[in-house]
């Protein structure tokens, strides 16, 4: 019998992949649809450095600072240029920073769910710009690593097949559960095991 701190991590693993394919599906942040994390709380907008905005921040801010007026030249001065020089260096932080939220890859996602071997799976995964992509996204790597149990999930009777608009949640959910098992060194079958059966908090008075 697992333990319910076991539980608890599985159950984490299924919100992050459960987001993850969501957004890979329809993009973040997005409105709120018929269903979101467990105990309803929405994760927090993914933010992402742009190395080469940093790069070019700080060497304009170095530039900056060597180029003082002409007129600065007591220590005085100088102290209150790099003053105001921290100032607008904390003013502009933000400027290196991509937008919050990545926009939805439905063709990968549609691609994903046709593979049917694991260099396909990889490739999928290394075409995908953010969501899947082994070098940005954790997830992107664990997938990368056991396409094979992914295709396993797949294969899986419980698998939802149907091309019913309504099945991408049923869908969503298994390979979030499977994969959730994976990502603890579990089979899939046993993550989705496991976590189908997991009680949720009840408010009930005993």
């Amino acid at each position: 019998m697992k333990s319910k701190a076991h539980i608890a991590t599985l159950l984490w693993w299924e919100s992050r992949w459960r987001h993850t394919f969501e957004a890979l599906r329809a993009g973040w942040p997005r409105p709120s649809e018929e269903w979101g994390l467990p105990d309803g709380q929405l994760p927090p907008p993914n933010y992402r450095v742009s190395q080469d905005r940093l790069f070019e921040f700080l060497s304009k801010l170095i530039t900056e600072a060597e180029q003082r007026p002409k007129h600065v030249t007591t220590p005085e001065e100088i102290r209150q240029h790099r003053k105001r020089s921290r100032k607008k260096l904390a003013n502009k932080q933000i400027e290196v920073w991509d937008p919050p939220g990545h926009p939805a890859e439905p063709d990968i996602w549609e691609r994903l769910k046709r593979a049917t071997n694991p260099q396909q799976v990889r490739r999928v995964c290394s075409q995908s710009r953010h969501w899947l992509n082994p070098k940005r996204s954790e997830l992107g790597r664990v997938l990368y690593e056991h396409a094979e149990q992914f295709l396993e999930a797949k294969a899986d009777p419980a698998y939802q097949r149907s091309e019913r608009r309504s099945s991408e949640k049923k869908r969503i959910q298994f390979l979030a559960r499977a994969m959730a098992g994976v990502s603890v060194g579990m089979s899939p079958a046993t993550g989705v095991d496991l976590l189908r059966k997991a009680k949720v908090p009840s408010h009930k008075n005993p």
